[in-house]
């Protein structure tokens, strides 16, 4: 096998650092890398899998919970903002809009 190399570094723009830690790009392609054409798309692919993790948290610590569930409530209404953007870009993209 050659030496070929499957990894790079994200770019500095990176969209995705809860995937990637901000470090090795994990070819998502919410930056638009790979397919501009399809950037936003999985951008809202990702809020929505981030959307539904907040949805099912689980793990909560009893000495922690009031300000776990004050960051879990801060956290879906954000996703659901995100969603709802990104929605109408790529409508408007579409030419829906």
């Amino acid at each position: 096998m050659s030496g070929m190399h499957m990894c790079f570094s994200v770019l500095g723009n990176c969209y995705n650092l809860y995937d990637s830690c901000g470090e090795i790009c994990v070819h998502c392609n919410c930056c638009g890398r790979m397919d501009k054409r399809t950037m936003y798309q999985r951008r809202l692919e990702l809020n929505e899998r981030m959307l539904q993790e907040q949805k099912n948290f689980d793990a909560w610590d009893e000495n922690m919970r009031e300000l776990q569930e004050k960051n879990v409530k801060a956290n879906i209404k954000y996703f659901k903002n995100r969603i709802r953007n990104l929605k109408r870009t790529i409508a408007r993209k579409e030419g829906k809009l």
